[in-house]
């Protein structure tokens, strides 16, 4: 858990953490893979990383309304 090797090779995983960030620190969001990264072993380390998932549901929500029945 230390070091991911290259969010590169996790695209989306680096896009969830992007978007994340982008809501969450809004103008000062710095999306690099260095600081992506360290957001990802915050999460990590305080048992929330459902927040990415729960991050990317909302935002699919909004964008498509709800189509269930």
């Amino acid at each position: 858990m230390n070091e991911l090797p290259n969010l590169q090779y996790s695209p989306i995983l680096r896009q969830l953490l992007a978007e994340y960030c982008k809501s969450m620190y809004e103008e000062n969001a710095i999306l690099d893979d260095y600081h992506l990264f360290e957001e990802y072993k915050l999460l990590f380390e305080n048992n929330v990383l459902n927040v990415l998932f729960e991050e990317e549901y909302f935002r699919n929500l909004l964008k498509h309304g709800n189509n269930r029945g």
